[in-house]
């Protein structure tokens, strides 16, 4: 009987490719992914060692097109694992050609780009709370714990579309 495992691990947006390797270590050391777990929580299956290969992908959130890519990405042999907002899991057995799912560069900077649209739609809307919030303020003293978490998650989204931004030139040159 196989044995389940929880770990944490917390992995950014812009580190798919650390979390796939990260998984393929796991894989290596008889813990192959069952499912992916929400807020950094995975789930394995203890068992031999394998040498699978992991990849994540986050090209859509439509379910019908997600659908196809499940169906044609299985159709290259990688088997899904399940999904955790928006980020598909997948494997493969390493001895089975298992090549990146990306074919070509444009492909990756497609989905780095698609997640600093995601992300800066998110800015701009905590900026615009923040606005209003400041508005009605009179006085800083009344500055409440929420407009400062507002302002936290603000920089972090700043932040993190700088991380994409950097990712996409790095994929670029990579590749390039």
């Amino acid at each position: 009987m196989e044995k389940t495992i929880t770990k944490f691990r917390w992995f950014w947006i812009w580190n798919d490719e650390k979390e796939a390797a990260w998984l393929s270590k796991m894989s290596a050391q008889g813990l192959h992914l069952a499912n992916p777990g929400f807020l950094g929580f995975y789930k394995f299956l203890g068992g031999e060692s394998r040498d699978y290969v992991y990849h994540l992908d986050n090209l859509t959130f439509n379910k019908s097109d997600r659908a196809v890519c499940i169906k044609f990405f299985r159709g290259l042999g990688w088997e899904y694992l399940g999904q955790i907002i928006g980020w598909q899991y997948y494997r493969k057995d390493a001895k089975k050609n298992a090549k990146d799912i990306f074919a070509d560069k444009a492909t990756r900077v497609m989905m780095y780009r698609r997640m600093m649209l995601i992300t800066g739609l998110f800015f701009f809307a905590l900026a615009l709370i923040l606005w209003s919030r400041l508005e009605t303020m009179g006085d800083a003293a009344e500055t409440s714990a929420a407009t400062w978490i507002v302002t936290a998650l603000l920089l972090f989204c700043a932040y993190a579309v700088i991380r994409l931004l950097i990712k996409i030139k790095q994929v670029g040159k990579k590749q390039g």
